[in-house]
């Protein structure tokens, strides 16, 4: 019997090389990621994600995590993809540049800087598997060690919404 993860892998995971950069695998990736590939894309990120070097733990939330990320924000994808600087904030909240982390590299406890320098935090539940923690929301690995050069993407089940910026005094 095929688990939900085996079926998820083996969308990312052929029988070819790993992508040679992120950009790549997002030209590639399947449709159940799609609605993050457009962001990155009109965020104007394809110069970052096109770096062979660029060296990133990515989670990148499931169609299905976006889909419920924006009926609880009562908006429209295009609302999101039209204001740049809500859908940078939101892809620098997934994002930890400067360390590819493999599964087996995320700790229980273990904080991890953004690209939006805010922290996210790892659960590992030997049970329940592995949760990303950010400020209001989690999200549950559900395909791991997705690799394209020299980054390493988790998917996840949720949107992680970054903090709101503090009112200045």
């Amino acid at each position: 019997m095929v688990s939900v993860l085996d079926m998820l892998r083996s969308m990312f995971v052929a029988d070819e090389p790993a992508a040679k950069t992120v950009a790549e695998l997002a030209d590639n990736a399947p449709a159940n990621v799609s609605m993050l590939v457009n962001g990155v894309k009109r965020a104007d990120l394809q110069a970052v994600i096109g770096d062979p070097n660029w060296e990133a733990t990515i989670f990148c939330p499931s169609n299905k995590a976006f889909r419920a990320a924006l009926f609880k924000l009562k908006i429209k994808i295009t609302d999101l993809y039209s204001d740049k600087t809500a859908l940078l904030n939101i892809l620098s909240y997934h994002t930890v540049p400067g360390k590819a982390l493999a599964a087996a590299d995320l700790k229980d406890g273990q904080e991890l800087t953004t690209a939006s320098q805010h922290k996210l935090t790892v659960h590992v539940d030997k049970v329940k598997g592995t949760t990303i923690a950010g400020d209001s929301d989690a999200g549950s690995v559900v395909a791991a060690d997705i690799r394209a050069g020299k980054a390493i993407i988790h998917v996840i089940d949720e949107v992680l919404l970054p903090p709101k910026p503090t009112a200045e005094l």
